[in-house]
């Protein structure tokens, strides 16, 4: 008879431990939305820059793997991202004796894989909701430019088309890392999950050089949850 309540009470705790100890595969697709703006190199004493770049939606997807107790996990993923930007700028460089101005109008087209370490806070029973911030660590693997550059000195004016692979720009942006910060919403579709975040990135150094830019991210996904035990 004993034996009943010991084996009632150890099929209950097994229970909760599978209710709050799951590992999962994640798999995450929608849309970035991107913008540049200045960076952390100041223009000289006699240099001025004014430049225009607005949010341009791409296109994002990735998996993720994510051991996760009931309210804490730690999610480490592998996304791929594709960006378009359309940007303008305006240069001038004036000192004793010489001076330059560059107009820039041109579309950068990149692609970059991103690694993302995020510690994460859950809450909620059947629809849950979490936060996650953390580390995001991105390397270029594409990237082309399309448009001109005007410079005029004292030599007269020069035209530049760019329709192919940009040396200088492409050797500017580096590995670069992010801080990100996201809110998610997901329901519980048996051992499997299926829900929505929102993301926003914020670069740490400059992801272009010349002029010098950063990079500020919003991201809007799809998130699907597999359950593997």
């Amino acid at each position: 008879m004993l034996l009943i309540p010991k084996l009632f009470i150890g099929q209950t705790l097994t229970e909760k431990k599978d209710s709050t100890q799951r590992f999962y595969i994640g798999f995450n697709a929608g849309s970035i939305f991107s913008k540049f703006y200045a960076g952390s190199i100041e223009p000289g004493p006699f240099d001025t820059i004014f430049y225009e770049n607005t949010y341009r939606p791409g296109f994002t997807a990735g998996f993720f793997v994510n051991p996760q107790s009931r309210h804490f996990s730690v999610r480490l993923g592998l996304t791929y991202t594709w960006t378009k930007h359309d940007i303008s700028y305006k240069e001038s460089s004036i000192s004793p004796g010489c001076g330059s101005y560059t107009t820039a109008d041109y579309c950068l087209y990149s692609s970059a894989l991103k690694i993302s370490f995020l510690p994460t806070i859950t809450y909620g029973n059947n629809i849950k909701y979490y936060f996650f911030i953390g580390p995001d660590f991105v390397q270029p693997i594409y990237t082309k430019i399309k448009g001109q550059i005007h410079e005029t000195g004292w030599g007269g004016t020069s035209n530049y088309d760019l329709y192919t692979y940009d040396n200088n720009i492409k050797q500017s942006i580096n590995v670069t890392s992010y801080i990100i910060t996201g809110i998610g919403l997901k329901k519980s579709l048996n051992r499997n999950n299926i829900g929505v975040e929102f993301i926003l990135g914020h670069s740490m150094q400059d992801i272009i050089g010349s002029p010098s830019m950063k990079e500020n991210f919003g991201i809007i996904s799809i998130v699907y949850f597999l359950g593997l035990k």
